[in-house]
C-alpha cells in the first residue's frame, strides 16, 4: 500500500511519506525526519553545519566535493544559492 506524502524535503522540496510515529522507522531511516533521500540529508547536514557555524564556507566547501550534486538545479533556490556561495 502506498502511503499519502506527509513531509516535503529541505533541501529538494519534494513531497514523500515519512512514519514520525515509528520509532523503529526514525532509527533505521533518520534522514527522513528533513529528506527525502539519503543524498539529500547529506547536503542538509553541510548546509546546517555551516548556518550554525559548525563549519566554515572552506570547510563547508571540502565536504560538498564528496555529496553528489548533480541535481543542484532542482533544489530548492534558497539551498541552491548556500551551495553556489
Amino acid at each position: 500500500m502506498t502511503e499519502k506524502h506527509n513531509a516535503i524535503c529541505k533541501i529538494c522540496g519534494k513531497s514523500y511519506y515519512a512514519c514520525m510515529s515509528c520509532a523503529d522507522s526514525i532509527k533505521a531511516h533518520p534522514w527522513k525526519a528533513f529528506t527525502e533521500s539519503v543524498n539529500c540529508y547529506k547536503i542538509f547536514q553541510v548546509v546546517r553545519g555551516l548556518s550554525t557555524g559548525v563549519y566554515t564556507k572552506d570547510e563547508a566547501k571540502e565536504k560538498f566535493k564528496n555529496i553528489d550534486l548533480k541535481d543542484i538545479e532542482s533544489f530548492r533556490p534558497h539551498i541552491k544559492q548556500i551551495i553556489k556561495d
